[in-house]
C-alpha cells in the first residue's frame, strides 16, 4: 500500500488573454510615439533656425502626428471592448437567472390567485423599452463609425471578450 496521497485538484488560474497584453503593447507604442510626435513637433525648432526654414517646417504634416493617436486609440479601444464583453457576459448570466426566478414568482403568485398582473401593460411597457434601446443602440453606432478604426478594433475586443473559454 502506497503512503503517498494524491494531490487535491487545484484551481485553474485565470490568466490574461494574450490578446489584452498585445493591445497593451500597442496602447503604450502608441503612446509613446504620441510623445515623441509632441516633443519633435516643428513647432518646438530651435530658435537658430531661420524664417524661411521654419516656415517651410511647419507647413510639412507628419504622419507621426496623425498615426501615433489612432494606434493609441486602436489599442485602448480594444482593451475597453475586450472589458466591456465579459462584463456584460457575467451580467447576462445573472439577469437571465433573476428573470427567470421573478418570472416564476409571477406566475406562480397568478397561478394561485396571490396577484393580478395586467399582462398587456406589461407588454407595452416592454415595447417602449425596447424602443428606447433601438435608438440608444442606433446612437452608439453613430458614435462608433465616426471612429471606424478604434470602433473596429472595440468589435473585435468585444467578440474576443464575450468567447467563452
Amino acid at each position: 500500500m502506497s503512503d503517498a496521497s494524491a494531490p487535491a485538484p487545484s484551481k485553474p488560474t485565470r490568466r490574461v488573454p494574450r490578446s489584452i497584453y498585445g493591445a497593451a503593447f500597442i496602447t503604450l507604442a502608441g503612446a509613446a510615439l504620441w510623445i515623441y510626435a509632441a516633443t519633435t513637433a516643428p513647432g518646438a525648432a530651435p530658435q537658430g533656425v531661420n524664417a524661411l526654414s521654419s516656415e517651410t517646417i511647419a507647413e510639412q504634416s507628419r504622419l507621426i502626428d496623425d498615426a501615433a493617436p489612432a494606434i493609441t486609440r486602436l489599442g485602448l479601444s480594444f482593451i475597453v471592448g475586450f472589458l466591456v464583453a465579459w462584463v456584460f457576459r457575467k451580467f447576462v448570466m445573472g439577469a437571465l437567472l433573476a428573470g427567470a426566478l421573478i418570472g416564476a414568482l409571477f406566475y406562480l403568485a397568478q397561478r394561485f390567485g396571490i396577484a393580478q398582473i395586467d399582462w398587456d401593460a406589461a407588454r407595452q411597457h416592454v415595447d417602449d423599452s425596447l424602443a428606447w434601446a433601438k435608438s440608444q443602440a442606433e446612437a452608439a453606432r453613430t458614435f462608433l463609425l465616426g471612429y471606424l478604426p478604434s470602433g473596429a478594433s472595440g468589435a473585435v475586443g468585444m467578440f474576443m471578450g464575450a468567447r467563452k473559454r
